[in-house]
C-alpha cells in the first residue's frame, strides 16, 4: 500500500511537471489562413490537425492566449511548492503574479474562472491557491462556479469540503488570511 501511495504520488508529481514544461514553452499554432489563437481540447492539450506549429516569442504586448498560459503555470507552480515545501510564504510570490496577469485585463473573467474550474476539477490545484485568489478577487463568478459544483455531488456533505473552502474565502475574516503577506 505504501509503495502504491509513493508511486501514485510520484506520478501527480511528474504529470505537474511534464505540464509545468509545456505550459513554459508556449506555442502559437498557425494555421493556412495566419495566425490562429492557441487552440487546446477538454484535457488541456494541445489540438491537433493545425498544420504549423511555431514557438512564441514574447515582446512587450500580451496575447489573451500567453497570459492564460502563464496564469496556468503560475497556478502549478503554486500548487508545487505548496505540495513539496509545505509552505504558504514561497507559494505567495506566485499568487502575486496570478493577480498580476489577472491585473493586465487580457483575460476575461469567464476565462479565468473556466481554467481554475478546470484545473481544481481536475486536482491539478487544491482549494488554497483558489481561494487565495477568491480572498482578493472576491468575484461573483467564481461563487457561483463553487455553487454550480456542490450542487453537482451527490454528497456536498462529505464530498465538498474543498468548495466549502473556497467559499469561506470569499469573508473578511477568511481564517487562511494570516499565512499571507498580501492580506496584512
Amino acid at each position: 500500500m505504501a509503495k502504491y501511495l509513493l508511486d501514485s504520488r510520484r506520478q501527480r508529481r511528474q504529470s505537474r511537471w511534464s505540464e509545468m514544461f509545456i505550459t513554459w514553452r508556449l506555442v502559437l499554432l498557425r494555421d493556412q489562413e495566419g495566425l490562429s489563437s492557441l487552440q487546446l481540447n477538454s484535457d488541456g492539450q494541445m489540438a491537433t490537425g493545425l498544420s504549423h506549429v511555431s514557438e512564441l516569442v514574447m515582446s512587450g504586448s500580451h496575447s489573451s492566449d500567453a497570459d492564460l498560459m502563464e496564469l496556468k503555470s503560475e497556478l502549478l507552480a503554486a500548487e508545487e511548492v505548496l505540495d513539496t515545501e509545505y509552505s504558504f510564504d514561497l507559494a505567495e510570490p506566485h499568487y502575486d503574479r496570478c493577480l498580476e496577469i489577472i491585473g493586465r485585463q487580457a483575460i476575461s473573467r469567464s476565462d479565468i474562472v473556466a481554467l481554475i474550474g478546470s484545473l481544481f476539477s481536475s486536482k491539478s490545484i487544491s482549494d488554497e491557491p483558489v481561494a487565495v485568489l477568491v480572498h482578493k478577487l472576491r468575484w461573483p463568478e467564481f461563487r457561483v462556479w463553487v455553487e454550480k459544483e456542490l450542487h453537482k455531488l451527490d454528497r456536498p456533505r462529505v464530498d465538498g469540503r474543498p468548495l466549502e473552502k473556497i467559499l469561506a474565502a470569499y469573508e473578511d475574516d477568511w481564517g487562511n488570511r494570516v499565512f499571507y503577506k498580501m492580506f496584512s
